[in-house]
């Protein structure tokens, strides 16, 4: 008999295969329509016009600066694995993951990242893993302190106090993720190293694997656990975090928003807490109707809020592109045998099931 239960036919899968794409071209296209429903396309066109495109350097050099300590941060996080890693090395891995995760689904940079070093002794998947957990943590406790800090400069509205909800249940996802390290971290140290010993385990099929990976998991948080470690790694959050919220500041002036520096700020926190919420790849709609309505919030006109959430989106969106097309670019350009790492082709149907959120 087709299709019994607990398998499915090739065609379920493809089904499967559609509907998280779908459902996120979907959401996007109902925050759109939410975010200019009340604009009309003149009025748009207009605010966009009138955008001063003399501070795009400076937006561009906030960018910049914001990558260079993001890649820095990881290059960190992966040298105790592997002390000979070389910061151009990690660098143009983490460009192209972030420019697959702006025009694909399934955040297959986050995955095209994980075997970036396929076949290096000391960054198997699973280690790297690791340091992808920590990133995300690290994003995610940046942002939720610029949105307390900010919160009190926030002029009292309805809208406010949904964006504030939004950033309880973001603080309570990384409440479960610290939880779940934690766990991680303990049970390998009780329970996984004992498992590994057991003749039932190894009969098992895949057991064995799983708790090499949770073990090599476990490893690589311990590593970058170091409180001299964890430091640096902080004060680059902080770094990446306050040159991306610089973008936000020039976006705004660019626009004509009254947008002062803890508005700008809370228009940062806000909208890329908002890429919790399943979209199409780049976050197109949430993105911007969250950006809107912060710039809403602080007395914007609409037209000039929608061109700044616009404006911000695209010049967060079109360079880091264009810098992981070009480190592909870069990367084929030399033969083969020149690559000290590789990002070989992987088969997309092992990949597409595979998938976890950022902040």
């Amino acid at each position: 008999m087709r299709g019994d239960l607990g398998h499915s036919t090739p065609a379920q899968a493809g089904v499967a295969r559609l509907i998280r794409p779908l459902l996120g071209v979907g959401i996007s296209l109902v925050f759109v329509y939410l975010a200019i429903r009340n604009l009309s396309w003149p009025q748009i066109r207009d605010a966009l016009a009138a955008v001063d495109l003399r501070y795009a350097p400076v937006a561009l050099a906030c960018l910049a600066l914001g990558y260079a300590a993001r890649i820095t941060r990881w290059w960190i996080m992966l040298l105790p694995t592997r002390s000979t890693l070389l910061w151009r090395q990690a660098a143009a891995p983490y460009l192209i993951s972030i420019a697959a995760n702006n025009v694909l689904p399934f955040r297959m940079g986050d995955i095209m990242r994980l075997f970036a070093f396929r076949g290096q002794v000391g960054l198997e998947a699973s280690r790297v893993a690791g340091t992808l957990l920590v990133e995300r943590l690290l994003d995610l406790f940046a942002l939720l302190a610029i949105f307390v800090l900010v919160l009190p400069f926030v002029p009292t509205s309805e809208s406010a106090e949904r964006i504030a909800s939004l950033a309880r249940w973001a603080a309570a996802c990384g409440g479960l993720a610290i939880i779940a390290l934690i766990l991680v971290a303990v049970l390998e140290r009780l329970v996984v190293r004992r498992l590994e010993a057991h003749p039932l385990t190894q009969a098992i099929p895949l057991a064995p694997k799983v708790l090499a990976t949770v073990t090599s998991l476990s490893d690589t948080l311990r590593a970058i656990g170091r409180p001299s470690r964890i430091l640096s790694l902080c004060l680059l959050s902080a770094a990446a975090w306050l040159c991306e919220g610089g973008v936000f500041v020039v976006a705004a002036r660019a626009a004509a928003v009254p947008l002062d520096v803890p508005g700008a700020f809370f228009s940062l926190a806000v909208a890329t807490l908002s890429t919790l919420l399943p979209s199409s790849p780049g976050y197109v709609g949430t993105f911007h109707f969250f950006a809107m309505q912060a710039a809403l919030t602080f007395g914007a006109m609409p037209a000039a809020a929608a061109a700044f959430a616009i404006v911000v989106h695209f010049a967060l969106w079109a360079p880091t592109t264009l810098a992981g097309a070009l480190a592909v670019l870069a990367r084929g350009a030399r033969r083969p045998r020149d690559w000290s790492i590789g990002l070989r082709p992987m088969k997309t149907d092992t990949l597409l099931p595979a998938r976890f959120d950022d902040a």
